[in-house]
């Protein structure tokens, strides 16, 4: 959101939003150390990890990337999506029914302890 910021902003005030940027980035890189730490150090944790990366198409980003990628490499959203175009949904629909599907699916796995099996027929 601040670098979108700093596009609009006035030339004297470019500096202060570099540094809020830098600041907010360094910010981030701590506590995605300290997050990767408290994982590492929990089994649970580290099992939950292992389990969710698993996933194809799922990679460490934030939901919107990693339901861009599933409709296109995780055989049961891309069909779901497909599905959805199909039946005359727009595509900002669609892959919003995706996300909340891909979410579902991979809250479903935590809970259950469950690993990702997909076969296909």
């Amino acid at each position: 959101m601040e670098k979108n910021r700093r596009q609009i902003m006035l030339a004297d005030l470019a500096g202060e939003i570099d540094r809020l940027i830098s600041e907010l980035q360094r910010q981030v890189e701590h506590i995605g150390r300290h997050l990767d730490v408290t994982v590492q150090v929990q089994p649970q944790w580290q099992q939950y990890v292992e389990r969710l990366i698993a996933v194809p198409g799922l990679g460490p980003t934030m939901l919107y990337m990693e339901s861009l990628s599933a409709v296109r490499f995780n055989p049961p959203i891309r069909i779901f999506y497909q599905r959805l175009l199909a039946r005359g949904k727009h595509k900002k629909i669609a892959f919003t029914a995706c996300m909340h599907k891909l979410l579902i699916m991979l809250n479903a796995m935590v809970r259950d302890n469950a690993q990702w099996c997909f076969q296909e027929n």
